[in-house]
């Protein structure tokens, strides 16, 4: 065979037929990634797929993947039902480089392992000051007492973070954000007191992209699309709070977020029944 006929032939098997490849891969069970994770192939039947920012179709879309393509799948999580191309189930795959996909819409021969995240379980022990005040607290902090249906709307919020994977630093700046935008209650619209069209936990605003107002008014969704966004942001958990937060909200007052710092890590130690909210039900 001649070098350039040999060159030809390899082009061929690099960049051929996906529908070839993927027959070929998948003539047996799938191989496990190496180390990384659990080998898996996009079955949408020929649409793209969503990877999200959590196990949820309310989760934000970090980026989308064309049918066919490979992922290395790194564990899996219980979050919406889904019914897909490949089965039904409520499980989602974390992907390598980031994101969640159904495992409705996966082709795999493997189950991969479940995500780790017993750690940050309210069934478990609280997490200490360090994981959720690294930097310490600033100076000028401000508390109150707050209401029973506060408290439901804070663990609310610190419950999606938790069934996200995430760690008690971003509860912690999820709740002193929500201290902040509404006081941890759930605002519908406000009349001449609303600020333009803000909603929710969050404030967040129809007009800018955040979701129907049906959306930003239920707090799991309001709370998931603050994760999705805080989680985007490169570096997000060695920033200080008032910085993290302001990413996220891109407020006119990015400061305002940081006197609230110690009051929600008060709450989240409240949740796990401690500290000086515990019995606020």
């Amino acid at each position: 065979m001649s070098s350039s006929l040999a060159r030809q032939v390899r082009r061929v098997a690099l960049t051929g037929s996906a529908v070839f490849l993927t027959a070929v891969s998948w003539a047996g069970p799938a191989a496990a990634a190496g180390s990384g994770g659990v080998s898996g192939v996009v079955n949408t039947g020929g649409g793209r797929i969503n990877i999200r920012s959590g196990p949820s179709t309310s989760a934000e879309v970090v980026r989308t993947r064309p049918n066919s393509t490979r992922l290395v799948l790194l564990c899996q999580v219980k979050g919406e039902k889904i019914r897909g191309h490949r089965r039904t189930t409520a499980m989602w795959n974390k992907v390598k480089g980031g994101g969640y996909v159904s495992d409705a819409y996966v082709k795999r021969g493997k189950v991969p392992p479940p995500c780790k995240t017993k750690e940050y379980s309210t069934a478990g022990t609280a997490p200490s000051v360090k994981q959720m005040h690294p930097f310490g607290l600033p100076d000028a902090q401000k508390s109150f007492v707050p209401s029973a249906e506060q408290m439901d709307n804070a663990k609310i919020i610190m419950e999606t973070g938790r069934k996200l994977g995430l760690p008690p630093r971003a509860w912690v700046i999820a709740i002193a954000t929500s201290l902040q935008e509404s006081t941890l209650h759930n605002h519908g619209h406000l009349g001449k007191r609303n600020d333009h069209d803000s909603l929710g936990l969050f404030q967040q605003r129809p007009s800018m992209g955040w979701g129907t107002v049906k959306q930003v008014t239920d707090p799991v969704y309001a709370s998931t699309k603050f994760y999705g966004k805080l989680t985007r942001i490169s570096n997000w958990e060695q920033l200080p709070l008032y910085k993290a937060a302001q990413r996220v909200q891109v407020s006119a007052f990015p400061k305002a977020y940081r006197k609230w710092e110690k009051q929600a890590g008060a709450i989240v130690q409240s949740l796990y029944g401690n500290g000086p909210y515990a019995n606020i039900t």
